[in-house]
């Protein structure tokens, strides 16, 4: 419960907690970083997963700048060297999944 102060005073209210719809291109991303290391799970499971552990009114910008990170640098054949994630990221480091 969050709190809201009112010129009535406080009172508890639930917060309320963005639920958003990764597209592919940002779960892609995810499973590269290594965020998601069980590819076979359901979509929905891995919605849930990322919606779960992102802060609260956080996920409709994160998502939309994963988004626009997959466009320029994480996209099909990613730019890897120029990446600000690459020194932790499982796909440019061939761990798990993605390991020969």
């Amino acid at each position: 419960m969050g709190l809201i102060v009112s010129s009535l005073g406080i009172k508890d209210v639930p917060l309320i907690k963005d639920e958003v719809k990764f597209s592919n291109k940002v779960i892609l991303f995810f499973k590269r970083l290594g965020v998601i290391l069980d590819f076979k799970k359901s979509k929905e499971s891995i919605q849930q997963l990322l919606n779960g552990f992102i802060p609260i009114n956080k996920h409709y910008d994160l998502n939309k700048k994963v988004y626009q990170f997959t466009i320029d640098r994480c996209k099909h054949n990613p730019e890897c060297i120029l990446c600000e994630f690459s020194e932790n990221c499982d796909y440019f480091n061939r761990k798990n999944d993605w390991a020969d």
